[in-house]
């Protein structure tokens, strides 16, 4: 029995130094590739040889670990996360149209995928491209979170009775934090745009690591002797390893007994850590939390001098109203004297007197006016004269009429002798037009007579063309239709089909069902040469069933 050969590493001899004088073939283009300063690399070159030669060696394999810095990339809905363990992470990939509908992740999920391991060319980072994603349950840091959360929260540390009120213009700050950090330039910015007469105080302490919790500790019972007005907890956005120190059991019950109210604002938003509960206040972010603790001096100023317009406009209506309030007075006591009531109605009784006066002439006026109109009216429809005026009118109708009928009459004779004279011109060409429409019409008449021909002709044509494309002439020529039985799916090619399935064949007349006993290789499909050539499959019947 001989020994097979070994299976090659495709990364084995990448950078492998090529030795001629062995006997051995002569290595290929990407072996030789870089063994000399002439055949040098570039970084691309580079990264384009490894990523082939990792997804040659490694294809899809199956990985579970814990998620965690879990993003997703805003326009292109992609996601991005580290896959771990207790020894080492990974970085993975996955894309928007791997993610089936309502499939959600998040930090501190175990996850089990199935990925292309492959490698990322513009960074030569390492990286897994993940295809196939199931929820395995949540990590072991999680759960540890949740533990110690339901723990807290029963012992009362989360109740909003114990939450301090936090102070609505803060003087003094402690602000507790990393110096080096990025949070507390952010807070620093903050204070400076809003508030640059507040005072703070920076108390330094490790975010991160063993020795970050009793640093953060330390720092709030130092702030909290010092008589400061709050404190702000805070740090910038990370993994759930990164903000563990912020889910310390003890620094959870130092935050409960301080005297001065406390302002978490650890991570970004969707961060949640023990200390974000047990903080009389939370923020979303260290710019939210020193917004909480800086009033706006700009905000300030415009609620004084709305207060101060406010203010001067109520004075202005309470001098007015009290200005109108004495003008009233003195009206009132003026018409109240004797003197002025006396005049006040001598004046009145002589308005009256005019207007009565003057209503009479007016009177009499009108009345003068209406009797001459009637007057004028009565001498014009007399009897007398209404006579004349009719026959008057009756002999200008009557020589109208005469004039009219003589215009008329004349008129017509003029009319008579111009329309027959034009009558005997016409009558030859009427013939010729005559002449003219009959010979149209005839050329019309055979016209439609050749179209309607040529149009019934490429009709027929039509028809012929159709019938030669009908699948009932294709199934008459000796074709036949195959379905799964079952389905019904038109089957066209072998692989679609399996031992033991039954098949129900169209015929030009009638139908056939049969069993499929074994496939065969089809001679007309293409084969690569990575795989073997596709079986085809032979239909043998089997107790076969006709139907009409």
């Amino acid at each position: 029995m001989t020994e097979k050969p070994p299976r090659p590493n495709p990364t084995a001899d990448l950078f492998a130094s090529a030795d001629l004088d062995t006997g051995n073939p002569a290595p290929s283009p990407r072996e030789q590739a870089g063994k000399s300063p002439q055949q040098a690399l570039t970084p691309a070159r580079l990264n384009r040889l490894a990523r082939q030669a990792i997804e040659q060696q490694f294809g899809r394999v199956w990985i579970t670990g814990e998620v965690s810095g879990f993003s997703r990339h805003p326009a292109s809905g992609h996601c991005y996360f580290s896959l771990k363990d207790a020894q080492a992470s990974v970085s993975c990939a996955w894309f928007r149209r791997q993610i089936r509908p309502g499939q959600h992740i998040q930090n501190g999920d175990r996850v089990l995928i199935l990925g292309q391991i492959s490698l990322y060319e513009a960074r030569g980072a390492f990286q897994v491209i993940v295809q196939r994603l199931e929820t395995a349950g949540q990590g072991d840091l999680h759960q540890e979170f949740l533990r110690l959360k339901k723990r807290l929260e029963e012992l009362g540390l989360f109740d909003a009775q114990f939450k301090k009120p936090l102070p609505a213009r803060p003087q003094r700050i402690a602000i507790i934090t990393s110096r080096s950090g990025a949070a507390v330039q952010d807070v620093l910015k903050t204070i400076a745009r809003r508030n640059p007469l507040l005072e703070f105080a920076i108390f330094h302490a490790a975010v991160q690591g063993e020795n970050a919790p009793d640093e953060l500790m330390a720092a709030l019972e130092a702030a909290d002797q010092a008589g400061f007005d709050a404190i702000l907890l805070t740090r910038g956005g990370g993994s759930l390893e990164d903000l563990w120190a912020f889910n310390h059991e003890g620094l959870a019950h130092t935050l409960f007994t301080l005297q001065t109210p406390v302002v978490s604002a650890v991570g970004h938003e969707r961060d949640f850590t023990i200390a974000d509960f047990v903080a009389d206040a939370r923020a979303a972010t260290p710019t939210a939390g020193a917004e909480l603790l800086s009033p706006d001096l700009g905000t300030t100023r415009l609620r004084l001098r709305q207060q101060a317009q406010r203010l001067n406009h109520a004075m202005l209506r309470t001098l007015h109203n009290a200005a109108q309030s004495v003008d009233q007075l003195e009206t009132r006591l003026f018409r109240a004297q004797p003197s002025r009531q006396t005049a006040t109605a001598d004046r009145a009784i002589g308005q009256l007197q005019h207007r009565l006066s003057t209503s009479v002439q007016q009177s009499l006026k009108n009345q003068q006016r209406t009797l001459e109109t009637l007057k004028t009216a009565l001498s014009r429809n007399h009897p007398r004269q209404r006579l004349t005026q009719q026959k008057q009118r009756l002999e200008r109708l009557s020589q109208r009429l005469q004039a009219a009928a003589s215009t008329t009459a004349a008129q017509a004779q003029q009319t008579l002798q111009h329309t027959s004279h034009r009558l005997l011109r016409q009558i030859p060409a009427t013939e010729h037009w005559q002449h003219r429409l009959s010979t149209q019409q005839g050329r019309l008449l055979q016209a439609w007579k050749n179209r309607h021909l040529g149009e019934h002709h490429r009709l027929q044509q039509l028809k012929q063309a159709l019938e030669k494309l009908s699948p009932l002439k294709v199934l008459e020529r000796g074709y036949s239709i195959t379905q799964n039985a079952r389905t019904g799916a038109v089957i066209t090619d072998a692989s679609q089909v399996q031992a033991g399935e039954h098949l129900l064949t169209r015929l030009y007349r009638g139908r056939l069902v049969s069993q499929v006993q074994e496939t065969h290789p089809d001679e007309a499909q293409e084969t690569d040469g990575n795989s073997p050539a596709l079986p085809k499959t032979r239909k043998t019947p089997k107790t076969p069933k006709t139907h009409e």
